[in-house]
């Protein structure tokens, strides 16, 4: 047993550990040290005795900004010096690695500073946030490195430490600030005394991120790291070769659990939380608004919002996001990596998938740029409604136009965002096939808006729409469907409106005729009359057509019209009456010499007179052609 362990175990030292007290240098430390020596001197063995008396010997060290000083040692002799120095009570530092890297003891003051150790709680407090930042940066978990802060330098008694605030004896400088130390080195097989120069920090709490660094730049520590349980890390520490003793883990958990550091664990894993300050629907978005912070966001560079059903639990859709700062979160949860950086904000535009749900949303951090991998996830109660509102109305159907239906009305509702195309659909009700579909351009509506202020679209909700009368709507049961379509061609994804069911008849197709003159003429056949029909509409060529008694096409004749007022103004309803008059000279044809002949008048939309077409078929013939 070490002269450092008997010592300590005579003493029955308590709160670092009860085998090893850390040596001091700290000249008002070894003061107080004389006087409880000279008070309790007939309870201490004679060597107990002179080792606490003789740390009354004096020495300077001098504080240096920049470790480059060429008047160091110089100044170290220098004991009167008072502008830069700190008076101290100080030996030769011995770097003693069974109780880490950073552990320099002495024999001569060995117990003083645990005779004194008074205020724990006001050391604690010194390198609480130090603790926390040091996991934020570097995943070095705070218990354990609050723990090795406590024995490494003596609750902060250490020389080092009350002079240069480094609670490790890392070397060095520290942004050029320094202080110059004896120490003890081994060397060439033999220790000699040179003088050092160790890192000045301007608090305690940048010494405790600088080891943090120095463990994360190591690689030998890396499998300590994000660590989250206290005993794993010590044991790690020691297994990895930071201390050679062999008790170095087991008196990091004492500290631990005697002064419960586990609790400064529990600040910085396992923390997950988070508010949804707005979700809500705003015109044509969906407007979210919160924050989240997460324990385990280190490593999860990609933030998602995750839509969800809030029925069915289903993903709707997930939304890339760049994190907002949030001080206020950060003044809360300062001990939470990213919680300055944990804030949200975007405008959602609203989609079919959303339309008619409950939505809910999940805050996800991410090591995934698509938002898979690993990942942390906050889920927040809050749920929104996506209300499907429509509303509309067939308000005009006018067919006073012979070649034409014209329609007008409206149709709202908030599934028309992204769906820029509007269209008008006619379907047979006898059928349910479409006849047509035509697109319509958005009108003013403000008397609509009035009623139904709330409603996306409201606004630009009217139509109004010519569709041009055709042949095949002529005489059809027909209901009318508003539509808006993301697609051109009003497919894709779209929202119709059925007008609540109202249909209307289209006119039917009229078809009349005479002739008023059906006769040969020498080599001529005259005929003379008219022909009209609705389905002209969109039957521009007109034929005559001679027939024999068995109907057997004897020539076609593709004839002009021309104007008969006296036929219109008996058939006004009819379109086509005012130009559907008749008056051509047929050729006769050896084809008909002989022959008993009739006439058709046709209208089609075929220019050799096939294709679709109406026919009218003359009771008028000529019973021998000479």
């Amino acid at each position: 047993m070490s002269k450092f362990t008997k010592l300590g175990m005579l003493f029955g030292v308590t709160g670092i550990m009860t085998s090893v007290t850390y040596a001091t240098n700290n000249v008002k430390a070894a003061e107080a040290s004389s006087s409880v020596a000279s008070s309790d001197s007939s309870t201490l063995p004679k060597e107990t005795q002179s080792s606490v008396n003789s740390s009354l010997s004096s020495s300077t060290a001098k504080v240096v900004s920049s470790k480059n000083d060429s008047s160091t040692s110089e100044s170290i002799k220098n004991t009167n010096e008072t502008t830069e120095e700190t008076a101290l009570s100080t030996t030769v530092l011995k770097q003693d690695a069974n109780m880490g890297q950073g552990y320099y003891a002495t024999t001569n003051n060995i117990f003083a500073r645990s005779l004194l150790r008074t205020n724990t709680q006001a050391f604690l407090d010194s390198i609480h946030q130090g603790s926390i930042n040091g996991w934020n940066k570097y995943g070095v978990l705070p218990s354990t490195v609050a723990a090795q802060a406590i024995l490494e330098s003596g609750w902060g008694a250490s020389s080092l430490t009350t002079l240069a605030n480094n609670l490790f004896g890392i070397k060095g400088d520290y942004n050029g600030a320094s202080i110059i130390m004896p120490t003890q080195e081994y060397i060439n097989g033999q220790w000699i005394t040179i003088n050092a120069s160790f890192r000045k920090y301007p608090s305690r709490n940048e010494s405790i991120e600088d080891h943090g660094r120095f463990l994360n730049d190591n690689s030998r520590y890396h499998n300590l790291l994000w660590q989250t349980d206290y005993r794993t890390v010590t044991q790690l520490l020691q297994s990895d070769g930071y201390a050679t003793s062999p008790t170095y883990a087991a008196s990091l958990n004492r500290i631990i659990e005697e002064y419960h550091l586990y609790d400064w664990d529990n600040e910085v894993i396992n923390v997950n939380t988070g508010a949804m300050d707005n979700l809500s629907v705003r015109g044509s978005n969906l407007s979210i608004s919160g924050w989240h912070i997460s324990s385990n966001s280190n490593n999860k560079p990609y933030s998602y919002l995750i839509l969800l059903d809030a029925n069915s639990n289903k993903e709707i859709s997930r939304i890339k996001i760049n994190r907002t700062q949030r001080a206020d979160v950060n003044n809360v949860f300062p001990s939470v990596a990213n919680s300055l950086n944990s804030g949200f904000n975007v405008q959602v535009p609203i989609s079919d998938d959303m339309m008619g749900k409950k939505i809910k949303v999940i805050s996800r951090y991410s090591s995934s740029a698509d938002g898979n991998g690993s990942f942390s996830d906050y889920n927040f109660t809050n749920v929104v409604g996506m209300p499907v509102t429509s509303a509309g109305s067939l308000d005009v159907i006018n067919q006073n136009q012979l070649d034409r239906i014209q329609l007008s009305g409206w149709f709202a509702t908030d599934a028309a965002v992204n769906k820029p195309y509007r269209y008008v659909i006619l379907l047979d009700t006898a059928t349910n096939k479409e006849l047509g579909r035509y697109q319509v351009q958005s009108l003013a509506r403000p008397d609509v808006a009035n009623v139904y202020p709330n409603i996306a679209n409201v606004m630009n909700s009217g139509y109004n729409v010519a569709i041009p009368l055709t042949s095949q709507l002529l005489g059809k049961q027909v209901r009318v469907i508003t539509r808006y379509s993301d697609n051109a061609q009003g497919n894709g994804n779209f929202v119709d409106y059925w007008n609540d069911g109202k249909t209307f008849q289209t006119r039917g197709n009229q078809n009349k005729g005479w002739l008023d003159v059906f006769k040969q003429s020498g080599n001529k056949i005259h005929a003379m009359g008219w022909h009209i029909t609705d389905s002209s509409l969109d039957k521009k060529n007109h034929y005559l057509i001679i027939l024999d008694s068995n109907n057997k096409e004897l020539g076609r004749y593709k004839v002009p019209t021309i104007a008969r007022p006296d036929v219109a103004k008996v058939y006004s309803t009819i379109y086509g009456a005012q130009n559907g008059g008749i008056d051509y000279e047929i050729p006769v044809t050896s084809a008909m010499k002989g022959k008993a002949i009739h006439v058709i008048s046709r209208y089609t939309n075929d220019a050799q007179g096939n294709g679709e077409f109406t026919d009218y078929w003359f009771p008028n013939q000529i019973n021998k052609i000479s």
